[in-house]
């Protein structure tokens, strides 16, 4: 009798633990299966299950969208918001880790039966049709699995899944963490730190596959081009509009494959569908245009968006994208090296503070020295150009001149105005000064009595920029103070975060002096400020992505013997420029 009453407790026991471990995982819902209605914490389950937790995301929140963008994690460059500007659509990105066509056509299935669906944009590339990378898990909704078998597998899981989540929830910051790297609402992946991120020289062969590697080949190429066929059929029949883009792909892929192959491949695919090329162009040759061998920039996929719907892409090289018809497809693909100097620019961007007649040091130059530096600039063939040039140069690939440089100040000072400006005027040179908004027109600190070197006025400042010479920018309103005449107990003598700081706090502080400056200024001159020289020229990612946000075009910060590149089409080139 005693057995049999540890035996009952034992089995007790044992489905009081199941009922807790299930409790457990439908609680902290790791994968986002269950509506994760406690948490709500959709990127980081996109980040542990891509696909499974978007179409969980998708049964809750589908209402909210009326068109998809599938393909695998290069698609993920499309980005919603630059579709909204052409179309009068919601896009949602459905991209998954996989890069099988056939699974695309599942999902295709899948919205066009259960979701009101307006527009498909399929995206592939060369990944499709090489060797299968194995199945990647899906929804059951998607793949007509029992939906209690599936349920139950992820109730009773590990629960060492749902403390990983727990665990970093509580590390969790306001930028991408490995755990956490999802815009939910969009279904992008978070770019943000990637793209304010100094744009070097980057190295993507190094993870290419090796030479003779058999996915080179394109053995499922005709697989892929069976499934773009099916899909195609099917938003024929429901009169959903249907665009295949063949996405920007990295020159050294196509080497591995040779252009009979990529040829035939893309041949299959012009049978199946009308489809958009941008394979092989300037960009495929210029390794800034990509974060890695697969995965090319967000800024690159607003550029191939904008060509698709014939807007101005000014920055775009000449022979980006191809529509490709059943017609055209035999044309011969053209894979040699591009001249991408043709799409960059270097500016050396020089740094002064203050001027005087006479005297100089670390920070101060003589009027007599400026002019024979500005005049040595002049005669050797440089032309100063501003940062609305550069920006143009970036946006709209309005050619900057053959030797151009860009001349700043820091701080606003009276001398910018009574020594500088002058000089400047009779070379009929450009040049920016970053002001610091609480010290314009004072002669002291702020609101003390302590003496500081004059600054220019608003009046000054004016006449300046009437000049079409002179641009005013900011160095913040209040973040570059002085120690000694401050009387609080944290001093802010750049831009960078205290080390106690909340993120919140920190970001609400730079929004606080931004908006300041920037209602104070327009107020007094009608103009708006979008460039920004870090203090001191200490800056960190957040305060980069922050100001960006904030509607910033470009920062600078100062580090010697660096070249400033920009690339045309790419925004981030103009971030952290090296002064």
């Amino acid at each position: 009798m005693n057995k049999k009453k540890w035996l009952i407790g034992g089995l007790g026991l044992l489905a009081l633990a199941a009922a807790l471990i299930a409790a457990f995982n439908i609680i902290v819902d790791p994968f986002g299966v269950f509506g994760d209605r406690f948490f709500n914490w959709y990127s980081y389950n996109m980040t542990q299950e891509t696909s499974v937790a978007k179409i969980a995301y998708l049964e809750r929140h589908h209402e909210e969208y009326d068109s998809y963008i599938l393909g695998s994690g290069s698609a993920s460059a499309y980005l919603p918001e630059t579709l909204e500007q052409y179309q009068d659509a919601r896009y949602y990105n459905l991209f998954t880790q996989s890069c099988s066509a056939a699974e695309y056509q599942a999902l295709a299935e899948y919205l066009l039966a259960h979701y009101e669906v307006r527009n498909l944009i399929l995206c592939i590339g060369p990944e499709e049709a090489q060797a299968s990378r194995g199945p990647v898990k899906q929804h059951a909704a998607v793949t007509g699995e029992n939906r209690l078998a599936f349920y139950l597998k992820y109730a009773f899981a590990s629960p060492g899944y749902g403390i990983d989540k727990l665990r970093s929830r509580a590390a969790d910051t306001v930028l991408a963490q490995p755990f956490d790297q999802f815009l939910a609402e969009t279904g992008c992946y978070d770019r943000r730190a990637e793209d304010v991120s100094r744009l070097e020289e980057t190295a993507p062969e190094a993870s290419l596959p090796e030479a003779g590697d058999e996915a080179a080949a394109l053995p499922r190429a005709a697989e892929c081009a069976q499934a773009v066929a099916a899909i195609s059929r099917l938003c024929r029949a429901q009169g959903v509009a249907f665009t295949v883009v063949f996405s920007p792909v990295y020159a050294g892929l196509w080497d591995l494959s040779g252009s009979d192959t990529l040829r035939a491949y893309k041949e299959l695919l012009a049978d199946a569908a009308d489809y958009w090329d941008f394979s092989s162009s300037a960009i495929s040759f210029e390794s800034r245009y990509f974060y890695d061998e697969h995965h090319f920039r967000n800024a690159v996929g607003d550029m191939v968006l904008a060509k698709i719907f014939d807007e101005a892409a000014g920055c775009a090289p000449e022979n980006f994208g191809i529509r490709v018809t059943k017609e055209t497809a035999g044309a011969p693909a053209d894979f040699s090296a591009a001249d991408v100097s043709r799409y960059t620019a270097d500016v050396p961007v020089l740094m002064y503070h203050h001027f005087d007649q006479t005297a100089q040091n670390e920070t101060t130059v003589s009027a007599a020295l400026f002019e024979e530096q500005i005049r040595a600039l002049s005669e050797a063939g440089y032309q100063a150009v501003s940062f609305e040039e550069m920006i143009r140069y970036v946006d709209d690939g309005i050619p900057l001149p053959e030797k151009p440089v860009c001349i700043t100040m820091d701080d606003g000072y009276l001398s910018n105005y009574e020594i500088a400006f002058p000089i400047l005027k009779k070379y009929n040179m450009k040049a920016t000064i970053f002001a610091i908004g609480c010290s314009i027109g004072r002669d002291t600190y702020k609101d003390t009595a302590f003496s500081i070197t004059p600054h220019f006025s608003y009046a000054q400042a004016a006449e300046m920029m009437d000049s079409g010479l002179i641009s005013i920018q900011s160095h913040t309103y209040d973040m570059h103070q002085w120690p000694p005449y401050e009387t609080g107990e944290q001093v802010r003598k750049n831009i960078d975060r205290f080390a106690d700081e909340a993120e919140e706090a920190y970001i609400a502080v730079l929004e606080e002096d931004t908006q300041q400056y920037r209602a104070e200024f327009e107020a007094q001159t009608g103009h708006t400020l979008n460039v920004l020289a870090y203090p001191g020229g200490v800056y960190n990612t957040l305060s980069e992505v922050t100001f960006r946000r904030l509607g910033f075009r470009v920062t600078l910060t100062t580090q010697s013997d660096s070249v400033n590149t920009l690339v045309q089409g790419l925004p981030q080139s103009l971030f952290a420029l090296y002064r």
